[in-house]
């Protein structure tokens, strides 16, 4: 079981559409597989908007991994435009958790690879993994480090989920 955390709350001016509702609906259902899965959406179709909106429906301590240091500042900005509050952040020099945190990628490989403390203190520190760009993780240091948090509940995001391993699961 993930630990839950109070509520987290929502912008009023931000009303979801069709698809990102179904989409959370689906990730939200109850089940072996609930909170688990890929959402595959175009671009610009709200992703982040959408990860906000799971972070919501699940209500625990949740990481949302960047491949790039562009889409942390831009994840920072639209998660806590969305749930209005503070987002932390791991990278770009900076280490402020929050329970609801952007991470780069690079930097949790990093933190992995020398051991740090931080990183001992971080592995079951959030129920909720998002992992943006997705269809990035087929290997390497970045894969192998959100892959060793542990997590319960995990969901890709990406407007191109087909790995080059054909081992995606829609």
């Amino acid at each position: 079981s993930a630990p839950r955390v109070q509520a987290f709350g929502w912008n009023p001016k931000i009303v979801l559409r069709d698809h990102q509702a179904e989409a959370i609906a689906a990730i939200d259902k109850a089940g072996i597989h609930r909170g688990i899965g890929t959402i595959k959406m175009p671009i610009r179709s709200g992703k982040t908007i959408t990860g906000a909106a799971v972070i919501r429906a699940l209500a625990c301590p949740s990481l949302f991994v960047v491949p790039t240091r562009e889409l942390a500042r831009q994840a920072l900005r639209d998660l806590g435009d969305c749930l209005q509050e503070e987002i932390g952040i791991i990278g770009e020099g900076e280490g402020l958790e929050r329970r609801g945190t952007v991470a780069i990628a690079g930097s949790l490989a990093a933190a992995r690879r020398t051991g740090r403390k931080e990183w001992k203190k971080m592995r079951g520190k959030w129920g909720l993994a998002i992992v943006d760009e997705v269809h990035h993780m087929c290997g390497g240091a970045w894969t192998a480090a959100v892959e060793a948090l542990r997590w319960r509940y995990r969901i890709g995001l990406s407007a191109t989920a087909y790995f080059e391993l054909g081992s995606e699961v829609e």
